[in-house]
């Protein structure tokens, strides 16, 4: 905000600075007038001089609103909340940093969610039948796997189909801590089997958070990325991912860590934002935003070779509706 108070600062000193340059010359063309033809024919030119550095001055500051208020409209079609345009660090014009500020003041979080309450309903019948298909096909594999011995792949399959019905949760978008916990054990399961078990996992959950709503699908995301781009591309003998769940008052608190790559401070940072290329840590972060404000928060911490920490605090709830 304070740059854009400095631009709007020397916007105004330039407009001054025209209009003080216009008067010397007009009072200078009025002394030329005083002496002649030759004076005449001076101050001619002196003010068409003058008429094309203010109409190239004038010119400069419209093109350069159009050009930010459509770079305003590109971050818009690009997946920018208004929010995130409203606080970037470029130059608006008046009237768009006006109506930005007061399309951020109307945004009604409840009003947003209810606007998509139809597709939501739609997506939750869908997913009460597409299922049973699937969950059908795995038990039907995993008994095939239990009568030819293979134990690994009866595993594998139970996880899978714990995975999935965690994940469809019945189409409904607010889990359980318990439910969610089952949700990253498989998937982190189904991990394990598909790197031969060349991590560990280490777990520290508290007792007593298991009915507390949260969104769901907020940890599988943050063990992915941090295998994905942590543990898979580390040399670290023992590469480990490390599960905490834990109460902090009127909090719960998760976190994913991992002792793999890691990256810099900066690249860690716009893994949040549309800056980056990343979809799923983000959508995270977009849904904790939406639904608990300024009460919820995620952050990302990383080193160098040392590996990354990702921790999420949301406020306890017991009941689905967090707004």
């Amino acid at each position: 905000m304070q740059e854009k108070k400095k631009q709007y600062i020397l916007d105004d000193l330039r407009i001054i600075l025209a209009m003080f340059v216009l008067t010397v010359l007009f009072a200078f063309s009025c002394l030329l007038l005083s002496h002649g033809a030759r004076g005449i024919w001076l101050a001619v030119l002196a003010q068409f001089t003058l008429l094309g550095v203010l109409g190239g001055v004038f010119l400069r500051r419209c093109l350069r609103i159009v050009q930010k208020n459509e770079q305003v409209m590109q971050l818009y079609a690009a997946g920018y909340t208004i929010a995130d345009i409203c606080h970037l660090k470029c130059y608006f014009s008046r009237g768009t940093e006006m109506a930005l500020k007061k399309a951020v003041a109307l945004l009604d979080t409840g009003k947003l969610l209810s606007v998509s309450k139809r597709q939501a309903q739609y997506l939750a019948l869908q997913n009460q039948i597409n299922p049973h298909f699937l969950y059908n096909s795995l038990s039907i594999i995993n008994w095939k796997a239990i009568e030819a011995g293979e134990d690994e792949i009866s595993h594998v399959t139970l996880a899978l189909s714990t995975y999935y019905r965690t994940s469809l949760n019945r189409g409904e978008t607010m889990t359980t801590v318990a439910k969610e916990i089952d949700n990253i054990r498989a998937y982190l399961k189904i991990q394990l089997v598909m790197h031969d078990n060349e991590f560990r996992v280490v777990e520290q959950i508290s007792d007593g958070l298991n009915d507390y709503m949260i969104p769901k699908l907020i940890l599988q995301p943050l063990a992915e990325n941090a295998i994905d781009h942590g543990i898979d591309v580390s040399d670290n003998e023992d590469p480990t991912l490390w599960l905490t769940i834990r109460e902090e008052d009127k909090h719960i608190f998760f976190e994913i860590r991992d002792n793999g790559a890691g990256m810099t401070q900066e690249k860690a940072d716009q893994i949040l934002t549309y800056q980056s290329s990343g979809y799923g840590v983000r959508n995270v972060c977009d849904r904790i935003h939406v639904l608990y404000g300024e009460k919820g928060e995620m952050k990302i911490e990383s080193t160098p070779g040392k590996g990354t920490r990702v921790f999420i605090r949301i406020p306890k709830k017991t009941e689905a509706k967090v707004l």
